[in-house]
């Protein structure tokens, strides 16, 4: 186990601190309840062209209003979700033909809760962006210079350990 703990970088002395502060998360998450709960961990993928390929998993689908809500929880702070939620919007909405009712972000930790109601032209202007996002990546592939510009989303993306720019955004985000 100590191997496994090391690994983790935590001190086999901290252990009773990472699971209280699970069991903290555990109770908090209990509480936002389950009413219209239709399922966790839903993968998304859809090909809106030949050679592309849009992924992703959205923590929670709640039936609502006579559609669904997307979650997405945090354990925590939220920073800005509303590029995700945009995201699941389009994938929802691609994969299954229909808007979510609601989009949301909660979390868990702190209890911070953001809302919107997606439109269509919300769900458009994100499918232009993806669209731009798309044309630049084959543009390059092509031997084209690729344009970057870092910011909040950097942190998540996979290859930040390879791009100059994200690393010291996501650095600027820390400190």
């Amino acid at each position: 186990m100590n191997q496994k703990l090391a690994a983790l970088g935590v001190k086999p002395s901290e252990l009773g601190r990472v699971i209280e502060e699970v069991g903290e998360l555990y109770d908090r998450f209990r509480s936002l309840g389950a009413d219209g709960f239709a399922g966790a961990e839903v993968h998304l993928e859809v090909e809106p062209a030949p050679a592309l390929t849009l992924r992703g998993s959205v923590d929670a689908v709640f039936e609502e209003g006579g559609g669904v809500r997307l979650v997405d929880w945090k354990t925590g702070s939220l920073g800005e979700p509303e590029p995700q939620l945009g995201f699941y919007a389009l994938l929802w909405a691609m994969e299954r033909g229909e808007l979510p009712v609601r989009l949301e972000a909660v979390s868990v930790s702190s209890g911070e809760r953001i809302e919107s109601a997606p439109t269509r032209d919300d769900v458009e202007a994100v499918a232009d962006r993806v669209s731009a996002v798309a044309g630049a990546l084959r543009q390059a592939w092509e031997g084209s210079p690729l344009e970057r510009s870092a910011g909040p989303w950097c942190r998540w993306c996979p290859l930040l350990e390879q791009c100059d720019e994200g690393r010291s955004a996501a650095a600027l985000l820390q400190g």
